[in-house]
């Protein structure tokens, strides 16, 4: 993940592979392009027993974004994309695929940044933010086809800029407490 350094040397983690273990902004985790399966959510968690993650930006390519999709999406019902308590951790240049949501920001996940965002087919909300907490940011957010929302807000937002939203099963844009 690049010159990614810790404040201070603390006790060895005993989990044999944190590959988003990297708690400052200076921290990049590129993705290239490409069609990628998973078979769990991905969790970017800074909560006892999820993990320790979070301050880093998580980007894709901007010519052709990864896409991001559960590799069994009929017996997957999860966000494909899940932020809890992850402060300071934009996401930019990325498309996930199905999933109940497509992104999921919540537990207190402090100044969140979305751009360049794609959104396709969630069964909820393609893009969810659950927030208390001012500082979240959205830029250019696609998405389509959602069961619900295609964005859905509950608290504080700073703005929402020059995003699209089409075919969604219920209102486009829902924003709850946006201060």
């Amino acid at each position: 993940m690049g010159e990614c350094r810790r404040k201070s040397l603390g006790p060895p983690k005993l989990a044999p592979a944190r590959p988003l273990s990297a708690p400052y902004s200076s921290c990049q985790l590129r993705i290239d392009s490409g069609d990628y399966p998973l078979f769990a959510p991905l969790v970017i968690a800074n909560q006892a027993g999820l993990g320790d993650d979070e301050g880093f930006s998580m980007f894709g390519t901007a010519q052709s974004p990864p896409a991001l999709h559960h590799s069994t999406p009929s017996f997957t019902s999860a966000p494909l994309i899940e932020l809890r308590a992850a402060d300071f951790t934009p996401l930019t240049d990325l498309v996930t695929d199905g999933g109940t949501f497509g992104y999921l920001i919540a537990d207190g996940s402090e100044n969140f940044a979305g751009s360049h965002l794609t959104a396709l087919r969630a069964a909820q909300d393609g893009l969810r933010i659950e927030l208390l907490t001012p500082g979240s940011t959205l830029e250019y957010i696609t998405s389509a086809n959602s069961g619900r929302y295609g964005i859905s807000v509950m608290g504080p937002l700073e703005h929402l800029f020059d995003s699209e939203v089409s075919f969604s099963g219920n209102t486009a844009i829902d924003l709850r407490d946006p201060g």
